[in-house]
């Protein structure tokens, strides 16, 4: 990977919350998680409006 590349990922992920939780959730550090609030955390930062379950 690129120098430039890394750099750039890394400041994102330290200031974008809605990137490191995509990123962490790929490493699975939200196993733990309940269940509704995981789905919604996700889609927060997938879509980036709340999602409304009920």
């Amino acid at each position: 990977m690129a120098r430039k590349n890394l750099i750039s990922k890394g400041m994102r992920y330290l200031w974008d919350k809605d990137y490191r939780f995509r990123v962490n959730g790929v490493l699975g550090l939200y196993n733990s998680m309940p269940d509704d609030e995981y789905l919604t955390k996700q889609f927060q930062a997938n879509m980036g409006e709340p999602l409304h379950l009920q």
